[in-house]
């Protein structure tokens, strides 16, 4: 886990500080290779802890900013990027030289914001175009080509500011899934979308969830990141979004933790915590939590 004081690790029982240096500030991804290496992003580059020690594997150029890491079946290391001075939207480490990767010429991308594999090591992004007649949609790369979704032309409809925001998983049978503001949640497979469960108007039509988690049992757990702590789950072979316990009313909470819950929900009955920043579901299925005051755990065994 990356934290302003440095990388930690949790081994069971003890929280251990195993990294210090250099000065941990601007965390945005931590990964873990094949090697048993920790990849993870500060604001100057990337960086690898292996051996007790950390070292710089790619320092960030001047205009550029780093946006994703994910480790490829293989153990690749692949970031996506943006940048002021070059095409390149990706960068891939096979553990001796960093490799520039361009999306099509025919697609202007300025926005790549998430970056899954699948188990045959298939790349899956989601991306933003320069301007709103460019679009946004899902993509992949297979054998050197890109195959490119533009949801505006699928769904004939326009972007909105949150298509740069949209967050995606892999299930267990290699197939996408992802929210989309105002059109609700897909899954995606054998190229073609099926829209699994409709958006929630008062709500998610407006605001897009972000990071999201698949547990053992096959649920899809989501969070939005506007509201504070909004958690929902999705439940394989239903159509609908569902809360944390099952019901169909949701847990929305402002900013303020003052303020009264925005569903009709108790916050209280479900959730000792008032914002979410990430989500991780572990090999024995525990539900991880990060928030501003602590990580919490929830067993989803029982």
């Amino acid at each position: 886990m990356g934290t302003e004081h440095g990388l930690v690790r949790f081994d069971g029982q003890e929280w251990e500080l195993i990294a210090a240096e250099p000065q941990f500030s601007g965390w945005s991804h931590v990964d873990i290779g094949n090697d048993g290496s920790v990849w993870f992003i500060l604001s100057d580059g990337v960086y690898q802890y292996l051996d007790g020690k950390v070292n710089l594997r790619y320092g960030k150029l001047d205009g550029q900013r780093l946006r994703w890491m994910e480790i490829s079946p293989n153990g690749d290391v692949w970031i996506s990027c943006s940048s002021y001075t070059t095409d390149d939207v990706f960068l891939s480490y096979d553990g001796y030289s960093w490799n520039p990767l361009t999306v099509a010429s025919s697609l202007p991308v300025v926005t790549i914001s998430n970056l899954v594999f699948d188990s045959k090591g298939r790349p899956y992004v989601w991306w933003v175009g320069l301007s709103e007649n460019c679009g946004s949609g899902l993509a992949y790369y297979e054998e050197g080509e890109w195959t490119i979704f533009n949801q505006r032309e699928l769904f004939s409809d326009s972007i909105c500011y949150y298509d740069g925001m949209v967050s995606l998983v892999v299930d267990g049978q290699d197939h996408i899934w992802f929210y989309e503001a105002g059109r609700g949640l897909f899954e995606f497979y054998d190229d073609q979308f099926y829209l699994r469960a409709q958006p929630i108007w008062d709500y998610l039509g407006y605001y897009n969830p972000g990071p999201m988690v698949i547990d053992r049992n096959g649920v899809l757990w989501l969070r939005d990141m506007s509201l504070g702590a909004y958690l929902a789950k999705y439940v394989p072979g239903t159509d609908d979004l569902q809360s944390i316990d099952g019901s169909s009313e949701f847990l929305i909470f402002s900013s303020d933790p003052d303020e009264a819950p925005l569903s009709r929900y108790q916050a209280e009955n479900i959730l000792p915590f008032t914002d979410t920043y990430s989500l991780f579901v572990d090999s024995t299925n525990k539900f991880w939590i990060s928030t501003s005051s602590g990580i919490y755990v929830f067993d989803l065994n029982y």
